[in-house]
C-alpha cells in the first residue's frame, strides 16, 4: 500500500472521521502541497442515502464545493500521517460507503 506521504498530491480528498458516542465524517481537498507540509480546505458532504435508524451515508458534494475557504495548514507528522485535533486523515475513496451513525 502507497504511504500518503508519497503519493498525496493537489486536488486529492482527505477523510476525517470521529465521534465518541456517534460516527461523524469531514472531507478535505489539498490545495497544495510543499515537501511535508500540505493545505487543506473543508468540502461540503451530502447524504446520498439513509442507511438506517438515525444512519446516513455521505460523501463529499464535490472538489469545488467547499464548506469554508478557511486554509489549514498541517505538516505530516514523523510517522508519515496528517492529523486534524488529534484526527488522522485518511484519502477518500469513492466505492466506500461512508456511513454516519447519528445515534448516541
Amino acid at each position: 500500500m502507497d504511504k500518503l506521504l508519497d503519493t498525496l498530491k493537489s486536488n486529492d480528498i482527505l477523510v476525517e472521521m470521529f465521534g465518541y458516542n456517534m460516527t461523524l465524517f469531514n472531507f478535505y481537498k489539498v490545495v497544495g502541497r510543499k515537501n511535508r507540509t500540505i493545505k487543506l480546505v473543508e468540502l461540503n458532504k451530502n447524504v446520498v442515502a439513509t442507511k438506517g435508524f438515525m444512519q446516513f451515508q455521505v460523501k463529499p458534494v464535490n472538489k469545488t464545493s467547499y464548506l469554508t475557504r478557511e486554509i489549514i495548514t498541517k505538516r505530516f507528522n514523523k510517522y508519515d500521517n496528517i492529523c486534524i485535533d488529534n484526527k488522522i486523515l485518511f484519502r477518500y475513496n469513492p466505492s466506500v460507503e461512508y456511513i454516519e451513525n447519528h445515534a448516541d
